[in-house]
C-alpha cells in the first residue's frame, strides 16, 4: 500500500467515525431538547445535522474526485469539494435563520426548560463533538471540505 493510499483511507475512516459519533450527537440532542424544552439542545442538534450532512457529503466527494479527468471535465472532479462546501455553508446559514427566529419566540412567549438533564445532554455533546473534531483536524489543511466540516 503506497503512502498516499494510507492517508486516503485514513481520513475516510476517521470520516466514517465522525459520521457515526455527529449521528449519535444529533439524535441524543434533539430527543433530550425536545424532552427538556431546550432551544440550545435543538439548536446544537441542527447544527450537528448540518455537520453529520457535510461529511457524509465530505466522504462522496473524496471519492468523486479521485475519477479520471475526461473530455468534458478536463480539471476532473476536483470542483466538486468547493461545491459541497458551499452547500455546508448554506445549510448553516438556514439552520441559523431557524435559530434566531424560534429565539425570537421564545423571548416572546418563555418556556421553562429542564436545566440539570440539558446539561448533562449539553456536555455529553461537547464530548462527543470535540472528539470528532480531533479526528477531523488533522486532515483540515490538506483540503477544503475536511475544513468546512
Amino acid at each position: 500500500m503506497n503512502k498516499r493510499h494510507f492517508h486516503t483511507s485514513t481520513i475516510e475512516k476517521h470520516l466514517v467515525i465522525a459520521i457515526i459519533l455527529n449521528a449519535i450527537i444529533l439524535i441524543v440532542e434533539l430527543v433530550g431538547g425536545l424532552l427538556t424544552n431546550s432551544l440550545a439542545l435543538i439548536s446544537d442538534s441542527l447544527h450537528n445535522l448540518s455537520d453529520f450532512f457535510a461529511l457524509i457529503l465530505r466522504y462522496i466527494a473524496s471519492n468523486v474526485v479521485r475519477w479520471k479527468s475526461n473530455s468534458e471535465k478536463s480539471y476532473g472532479y476536483v470542483r466538486v469539494e468547493i461545491f459541497v462546501a458551499f452547500i455546508n455553508a448554506m445549510a448553516l446559514v438556514l439552520i441559523g435563520i431557524y435559530i434566531i427566529y424560534q429565539g425570537i419566540q421564545r423571548f416572546a412567549h418563555p418556556e421553562p426548560v429542564a436545566g440539570g438533564w440539558m446539561l448533562i445532554i449539553a456536555v455529553f455533546g461537547f464530548v462527543i463533538n470535540t472528539a470528532a473534531a480531533f479526528l477531523l483536524k488533522t486532515h483540515a489543511h490538506h483540503d477544503l471540505n475536511m475544513k468546512s466540516a
